[in-house]
């Protein structure tokens, strides 16, 4: 094993020790910039994807509402808690037995 014995000035140590310090906060200061940027970036890319979410649930919704059929004008209550037989009966009346084509219904809220 060898023995090295380090042998500074102490005007060279002071500067040596200087020096890392500021070696440190400098790389404290990139690390906290890249800190702040990966921040930043990480908020937009999590804006963007809320926004992408949005408008597909927007897209998706009103693909969903394109095959339904709102009935304006019949009195509330007309159904007596059975709509899908009411629409049925209606819409017979209406539009005749061979014109229509009855998929799963739901009241929607008001």
């Amino acid at each position: 094993m060898v023995n090295v014995k380090l042998l500074l000035a102490p005007g060279r140590l002071f500067t040596m020790q200087a020096e890392a310090a500021t070696t440190q906060k400098d790389m404290e200061r990139s690390l906290n910039d890249l800190s702040d940027r990966l921040t930043a970036l990480e908020k937009s890319s999590l804006i963007m994807d809320h926004k992408k979410l949005q408008e597909k649930c927007t897209d998706l919704e009103s693909r969903n509402r394109r095959q339904n059929i709102r009935i304006i004008g019949v009195a509330e209550g007309s159904e007596a808690n059975n709509t899908m037989d009411f629409v049925i009966k209606f819409l017979v009346q209406v539009l005749g037995e061979d014109n229509f084509r009855v998929s799963p219904c739901h009241q929607p809220s008001s």
